[in-house]
C-alpha cells in the first residue's frame, strides 16, 4: 500500500510540474525580477529548464538573477550555456549582460569581446554596450579608444548618463579636471543621485584646489552611497 501511495505521489508531482508550460516559468521569472524577488527568480528559471534545457531564455534569465545577487560567475556560468545554444541570440542580448558581468570581475579584455559583439549584432543597446566598452577600455588604458566609444554612445542617447561619467573619468586621468566637471554636470542631470559622478566631480575640484565645493561633492556622493567617497573625505578634507 506504501508502495502504491508513493508512486502516486510522484506521478501527481511530475503532472504539477509539466501541467505549467516553459513559457508559464518565464512569465513568473520575469516577474519576480521585476519585483526583485531574486531567489525566487531562479527557482522558476529552475522549473523552466527542467521542462526544456534547449532553450536560452532560462538560463539567461536564471543568470540575471545570479547576477543581481551577485554571484557573478555563476551568472556567466548560465550566460555561456544560452549563447551555447543560440550563439547569436537573436532578440536576447546575452553578449551586453555576459560583457557587464565580466566587467564586474575585472576582466576587462572579455569584456571587450562580448561588448564588441553585442555592438556587432544588435542594432538597439547598442548606448550601453559603448558605454561598457568603454570602461572597459579605460580601465586598461585605452584612452582614444575609449573616449571614442563613450562619445559615440552620447551620440547614440544624450540622456543616457553613464559615458557622461566615463568621459568625466577620462579626462579627469588625463589632466583635465574642467572638463571632467563640465561631463560630470551633464550627468548630474541626468542622474541627480549617482554617488560615482559626484566623486569623480569632487575629485576634480580637488585637483583645481577647490577644496570646499570638492569636499562637498564627495559628502554628496558618500550620502548617495559610494561608500569609497569616505576615505577621500579622510584623505583630503581635515
Amino acid at each position: 500500500m506504501k508502495k502504491i501511495i508513493l508512486t502516486f505521489f510522484l506521478i501527481t508531482t511530475d503532472l504539477l510540474l509539466f501541467s505549467q508550460s516553459y513559457d508559464d516559468y518565464i512569465a513568473k521569472t520575469l516577474n519576480e525580477l521585476d519585483n526583485g524577488n531574486h531567489i525566487n527568480a531562479i527557482s522558476l528559471c529552475n522549473k523552466a529548464i527542467e521542462i526544456d534545457s534547449n532553450n536560452d531564455y532560462g538560463f539567461i534569465f536564471r543568470g540575471l538573477a545570479k547576477f543581481k545577487l551577485g554571484d557573478i560567475r555563476g551568472a556567466i556560468s548560465d550566460f555561456d550555456k544560452a549563447i551555447s545554444i543560440n550563439i547569436r541570440n537573436e532578440g536576447n542580448n546575452v553578449y551586453l549582460l555576459r560583457g557587464i558581468a565580466q566587467l564586474s570581475l575585472n576582466n576587462n579584455i572579455k569584456a571587450i569581446e562580448d561588448l564588441s559583439k553585442s555592438i556587432e549584432f544588435y542594432s538597439k543597446d547598442n548606448e550601453v554596450s559603448y558605454a561598457k566598452r568603454a570602461e572597459a577600455k579605460l580601465n586598461i588604458k585605452d584612452y582614444k579608444s575609449s573616449s571614442f566609444d563613450c562619445l559615440k554612445s552620447i551620440e547614440l542617447n544624450p540622456n543616457y548618463s553613464e559615458p557622461y561619467l566615463i568621459c568625466g573619468m577620462l579626462c579627469l586621468v588625463n589632466g583635465n579636471p574642467n572638463d571632467a566637471i563640465e561631463f560630470c554636470d551633464m550627468a548630474i542631470k541626468i542622474s541627480p543621485k549617482y554617488g560615482k559622478v559626484f566623486f569623480i566631480r569632487g575629485s576634480a575640484k580637488l585637483q583645481l584646489n577647490d577644496i570646499e565645493n570638492g569636499c562637498l561633492d564627495l559628502s554628496k556622493a558618500g550620502e548617495l552611497g559610494f561608500s569609497q567617497a569616505y576615505d577621500f573625505i579622510n584623505k583630503f578634507c581635515k
